[in-house]
């Protein structure tokens, strides 16, 4: 099969990490030390509760990289359970800070999870607000009660001061941030407010939430929670780099500054003194030799005490530098995406894979390895009629292909789902896609994998995520799906209020596909439709009835009760016996309903012994309309064929 790998043309910031003056880079590796690592903290809260500080992350979710607790935290127990104002301070080490530098960090709020969906997370009801602030001073004191912010003056940043309760982060005015996000999210904010280089500068997070809506109970205090800090890296504008180059004598050659700041300014300079102030300059190869240029940089009035040189040297071919974005080129995973680089003064590049070459022209191309195998890729630069080549070559393994089987596919509330996942060879399951990405600790290894559910649990659509991982080590992740089917609602509703005793009613049942009924709490059937003849017995007096519906996915409803009553019915008569013919209901309304007497004729008298109805019966169960007559106790009389009366009854119309 022909290898499919795709070219593109990336910016040159999307390629390789930068290599700026980082003057601060911590990652919270637990157990976090605060003192021994120059950092501080100070709860201002009040009333102050039983977390007095910033602490070690826990629980709630993973750390952004490193293991699960590598990070720091804070929470509503920074004041105590009557609630309050909440001012929780963390203090960076004294820093050399100068305007035009970055600080830049991580943070996430906690997932509220639904205890009654059995782990599916729901939306945080709890909004938190972190706020990132500067001293030139770097005083950690005089900061009393949750309005006082000390020498902390300048705000760099407020992340959701409005209490909003979205999740969707967004900048809303350069430093206000609308909503707290509840996945790690990366902010990068640019120092400024500074009169002069502050040598004994610190940057401050707190945990800010005021109002007197912080702290107390989760269920009380409602604008307070839980929030993580993470890999928090403050970035001088002092560390651009520049590459040097050898090329044919007489090439034009483009010097450029990289991974400076915003604010980095820069200033070159060469054999003869000044050649520009801007992060890029031309200049031109020697006949021979080598010839340095210098970069100086700054911000503002502040020059950088550090510079950096680049050589272009004279040869007889283009040097060549082709950077990859993984450092080991081995036992990739298909699917995995690397970024390469061509460096050199050359000015047209001609790529090709495995000798094959592309169309792309360019010194940034983003390859994804989808095949197995070794992968070499090749780069020719050139400028004029001057040339170089360099070549990477990929070592590339195959990531699982992962398939699941949801045992059922559609459940019932209180029922388990078992998940049998196959592709790889271990298996992790996890309720959070951000987690699962980020293959922090599942919830379970186990597979086949079984989440009971509780009874309560909404209908509808619910997902699981898997990570697979081959015993070549490449992993893939996939969300696995179930569905919640409701347990049906089951309703009775008989043929007639009322009825005679000795005699069947017809009951129906709706809102299931299959039926179980019972009545009286000893009578059972092995009727499993809608619809129930009960005989309601000899008895007069009050029946009851329950069925219990069972849905087509194996769901079954609550019982439905109905009760029946049973009329005497005022002196009911067989003269003949016939208990075979019935008529009813006793009392009724508009109809009766004569069964049995099929071939014979029935008339009704009243009280007063005239007819007042007379009609033939031809078929086994027919029904007649009486709703004409007016209230009262009438007598129906049966005749067979041959004029014998075989059936007398007395009925009452209501």
């Amino acid at each position: 099969m022909k290898r499919k790998i795709t070219l593109l043309l990336l910016a040159a910031s999307s390629v390789f990490t930068m290599k700026s003056q980082v003057v601060l880079n911590e990652g919270f590796t637990s157990p976090f030390n605060i003192p021994a690592n120059g950092w501080a903290t100070f709860n201002s809260s009040v009333p102050t509760g039983t977390a007095t500080g910033w602490r070690q992350g826990y629980g709630l979710f993973a750390a952004l990289s490193g293991n699960t607790f590598d990070y720091f935290s804070a929470d509503l127990f920074s004041c105590n359970s009557t609630g309050g104002g909440i001012s929780n301070w963390l203090f960076t080490p004294t820093l050399n800070l100068v305007n035009g530098a970055v600080v830049q960090f991580a943070t996430r709020t906690a997932l509220a999870i639904d205890q009654n969906s059995n782990y599916i997370t729901s939306e945080n009801p709890f909004p938190d607000r972190l706020q990132v602030r500067l001293s030139a001073t770097g005083s950690t004191g005089a900061i009393t009660g949750t309005a006082s912010v000390g020498s902390y003056t300048t705000l760099l940043m407020d992340i959701n001061p409005n209490l909003n309760t979205n999740t969707t982060t967004a900048v809303t005015s350069g430093t206000m941030v609308n909503g707290y996000p509840q996945v790690w999210t990366i902010y990068t904010v640019q120092i400024s407010g500074l009169t002069a280089p502050a040598p004994n500068a610190r940057i401050a997070f707190r945990y800010f939430v005021d109002m007197a809506s912080g702290g107390g109970t989760s269920t009380t205090y409602t604008n307070s929670y839980y929030i993580g800090l993470d890999n928090v890296k403050v970035t001088m504008p002092c560390g651009a780099s520049v590459t040097s180059f050898t090329t044919c004598a007489g090439q034009s050659v483009v010097l450029n500054a990289q991974n400076g700041l915003p604010a980095t300014t820069y200033t070159w300079s060469g054999p003869s003194g000044t050649l520009a102030t801007t992060q890029s300059v031309s200049v031109i190869a020697p006949n021979s030799g080598v010839t340095v240029y210098t970069l100086s940089m700054g911000s503002g009035t502040y020059v950088c005490p550090n510079t950096v040189t680049a050589t272009v040297t004279q040869g007889s071919a283009l040097s060549v530098q082709l950077l990859s974005s993984v450092s080991n080129t081995s036992a990739l995973c298909s699917g995995q995406v690397v970024n390469l680089q061509a460096v050199s003064a050359g000015t047209s590049n001609a790529w090709s894979v495995n000798g094959n070459t592309t169309s792309v022209n360019a010194s940034l191309v983003t390859a994804t390895l989808n095949s197995a195998g070794t992968t070499t890729f090749s780069v020719l630069s050139s400028i004029n009629s001057c040339f170089g080549t360099a070549s990477i070559v990929f070592s590339v393994v195959p990531t699982p292909t992962l398939s699941y089987v949801a045992t059922p596919s559609m459940v019932c509330p209180g029922g388990t789902v078992s998940f049998n996942t196959s592709g790889a060879s271990l298996y992790g399951y996890y309720f959070d896609a951000t987690e699962a990405l980020s293959l922090a600790a599942p919830v379970s290894t186990n597979n086949p994998f079984a989440v009971p559910l509780t009874s309560t649990i909404s209908a509808g659509g619910y997902m699981i995520f898997v990570v697979g991982v081959a015993s070549n080590g490449c992993y893939d992740v996939i969300a696995e799906h179930f569905t919640v089917v409701p347990n049906p609602t089951v309703s009775i509703s008989s043929s007639t209020n009322n009825i005679c005793r000795g005699n069947t009613v017809i009951l129906s049942a709706g809102g299931a596909d299959t039926y179980s009924w019972t009545a009286n709490n000893n009578y059972t059937t092995s009727v499993t439709t809608s619809t129930l003849a009960f005989p309601v017995g000899t008895v007069q007096g009050v029946r009851t009835i329950t069925v219990v519906g069972t849905s087509t996915a194996g769901c079954v409803s609550s019982p439905a009760v109905f009760t029946q009553t049973v009329a005497g019915c005022l002196g009911i008569e067989n003269i003949d016996g016939n208990n075979q013919a019935s008529i009813y209901p006793n009392p009724f309304s508009a109809e009766l309903t004569l069964s049995g007497l099929q071939g014979s004729h029935i008339e009704v008298y009243n009280t007063l012994g005239q007819i007042v109805v007379k009609t033939s019966i031809k078929n086994s169960t027919e029904t007649v309309n009486m709703g004409e007559l007016t209230k009262g106790i009438y007598i129906i009389k049966a005749f067979n064929s041959d004029g014998e009366l075989t059936k007398t009854v007395k009925v009452m119309k209501n």
